[in-house]
């Protein structure tokens, strides 16, 4: 009971006193005022990184060939242009002249990647896709070496990898 006492008290001498009711009402309203200014355009993230030109060479036939082409496809929708490099043309030079953002070696020793240090996001971001490609060849060699003919490879490139299913709540 002694609460309540108190609170209406309280209540009380805060109305009374008109100049701490009006900083209690005014700064409040002043405050999201000043900061929904300052923060107006502090969360809007439209970074726009352009066209990113990658130029390969292919010293390999057969499978990792094919699976190469078909990325360099599908990476043509996301607007990373995989270019394949003339025999006279040198690729790692081509990058450090800034004439590609990416080089990629495809050999039977593995893949190696050159990025252009001058433009990292770009390069980070070629990074980031062959990594992914070469996790997902790994992977399809590694099954397909312990039960040879058992791997088909996916011919819809846009299924759905993971099945979403609801719960009935209680």
């Amino acid at each position: 009971m002694n609460i309540v006492r108190i609170a209406v008290k309280e209540i009380k001498s805060d109305f009374r006193d008109a100049r701490t009711l009006f900083f209690m009402l005014l700064f409040p309203i002043v405050l999201m005022f000043i900061l929904g200014t300052a923060l107006s355009h502090a969360f809007q993230w439209t970074i726009s990184v352009g066209e990113v030109r990658v130029f390969y060479k292919d010293q390999t036939a057969g499978q990792l060939s094919a699976s190469i082409h078909a990325m360099a496809q599908e990476a043509k929708k996301a607007h990373i242009n995989f270019q394949k490099v003339p025999d006279d043309m040198n690729g790692k030079q081509a990058v450090q002249d800034g004439k590609a953002d990416g080089y990629v070696e495809i050999g039977l020793h593995g893949v190696e990647l050159y990025t252009n240090e001058h433009n990292k996001v770009k390069g980070r971001i070629v990074q980031g896709v062959m990594a992914a490609f070469v996790g997902q060849y790994q992977l399809a060699m590694a099954v397909s070496q312990g039960q040879p003919g058992s791997f088909q490879p996916n011919r819809n490139p846009h299924g759905e990898y993971i099945q979403e299913r609801s719960l009935r709540s209680v």
